[in-house]
């Protein structure tokens, strides 16, 4: 496995935490911060699974926060999105960001 050094670590305009990866060979890398972390501490995410933010903060990824689902419980427990007059809701109608 290339060996990894830590270049720079941006949020995106969705608050996910990216990293930037040097490799030895010289390329970059681009990896959620979440699911790095999630892999260095409780191994691999099987395929087909996704790594939720249990506060829906995308920033927040204490390894308490985080939980491994599949993509198919993930959607049908966390997809409860609403969206009214163009403001995303959480399932507590709890505002949450102008998706417009």
């Amino acid at each position: 496995m290339p060996k990894l050094k830590e270049l720079l670590t941006i949020y995106d305009k969705q608050g996910y935490v990216l990293e930037y990866w040097l490799l030895d060979n010289g390329d970059t890398k681009l990896i959620l911060q979440h699911r790095r972390l999630w892999e260095k501490h409780k191994g691999v995410i099987p395929k087909g699974y996704t790594i939720h933010h249990k506060n829906y903060n995308r920033g927040d990824n204490r390894l308490s926060n985080l939980m491994c689902l599949s993509n198919k419980e993930h959607t049908k427990r966390f997809h409860s999105i609403w969206v009214k007059n163009g403001i995303r809701m959480l399932p507590s109608f709890q505002c949450v960001d102008n998706i417009y």
